[in-house]
This record gives C-alpha cells, structure tokens and sequence, in this order.
C-alpha cells in the first residue's frame, strides 16, 4: 500500500529536517483574506500539515483550524493538540461536509497518481456544499528533493492539473500560475454532483 512508503519517507526527512518553507509565504495572506470574506466562524482543515504552522497561523486569525498528515513523526511538533491526525489525504476521518474551507498547499504532487482521483473526491467529501477550497501544486519535481528522497511523485502541467480539479467536482473561482510559473494557486468551490 502506497501510504506506508509514504509515511516511511516522510518520517524520515522530518527526522533529518525537511520543512516544506512555502506555507510561510502566502498562507498568513490567504487567512487574512479569508477573514475579510467571511463574516462568521470558518472550520478549516490543512491537508499535510506537517508541524502545524499553517493551523498556528489560522487561529491567529480567529479560525478554527485542523490538520491532517501522513508522517507520525510530525507529532514531536503538535504538543498534544486535539485539531491534528495522522491520516492519509485519500482517507480523511472526518464526517461529509464538516469544513468551509479545505487547504492542501504544495500536497497534490506528493500523493502517487493512482491516489489523486480517491484523494480530490475526499477532499469534496469532507468540504461544505458552499465551501472552498484552496490548492498549490508544484509543477516541477526539482523543486522538492530532500537527500535522497524523491518527494514529488506526481508531477504534471498546468493543463492536466485543471482537468483532475474539474472532473472531481469542483469550480474554479480562481486559478493562477505563480510568477515563476512554478506553482498553480487554484481556489474551487464545490458543486453538487
């Protein structure tokens, strides 16, 4: 199964240092921006959270944030808090629509392609009706090497990436390339299928 590999080699490079540095960039901004949109309580969940500075970042901002990530060890960060799991991004343990707003920043590319069908309709799951969500990929594989660990398993372009988002369910509200043209921001909402 593709998730114990996965939890092997991410337990292995957050034991040897790896920190994904990206969610530093843009998510204070995208919190910021949420709060400015929405009026009322917003229920967020971080798809491959890592040692939670995403959620940390959310609460500052009056969210209630919860995250999810595949490698045990990311639980030396979470100091006992309630609001993170160990879980698999294709097997969310979560009830249908319990977020406003799903996140899974620099995650898509991690996952094997055979998973991104399971992992975008899980996503939809667990999603509000009216709910966001808020996705960046890595287009590139150079990006995301950590010693020897391969970390981006599956890398496509721009193109392929929309399709995936389409077919499972979602509208795009907004879908940018970064100015690198590295990275696609999407944000979707879902729609009822």
């Amino acid at each position: 199964m593709w998730e114990t590999a996965e939890k092997d080699k991410y337990n292995t490079a957050y034991d040897t240092g790896y920190f994904p540095k990206n969610i530093l960039v843009g998510f204070p901004q995208f919190c910021k921006a949420l709060t400015a949109l929405v009026t009322t309580k917003i229920k967020l969940l971080d798809i491959g959270c890592g040692p939670g500075i995403s959620l940390k970042i959310a609460q500052k901002h009056g969210i209630e944030a919860f995250g999810i990530d595949i490698a045990e060890n990311c639980k030396q960060y979470w100091n006992g808090s309630r609001t993170l799991s160990i879980a698999s991004a294709n097997n969310l343990p979560f009830t249908s629509g319990t977020f406003d707003v799903v996140s899974a920043w620099d995650v898509l590319e991690h996952i094997p392609e055979q998973a991104i069908d399971q992992t975008l309709k899980e996503i939809k799951r667990v999603s509000k009706l009216e709910g966001l969500q808020s996705v960046v990929i890595c287009l590139t594989e150079e990006q995301c090497k950590h010693g020897d660990l391969q970390c981006h398993l599956t890398v496509h372009n721009y193109d392929w990436w929309i399709a995936k988002i389409n077919q499972a369910g979602f509208r795009p509200l907004s879908l940018k390339l970064d100015k690198s043209k590295t990275h696609l921001l999407a944000l979707t909402t879902r729609i009822r299928r």
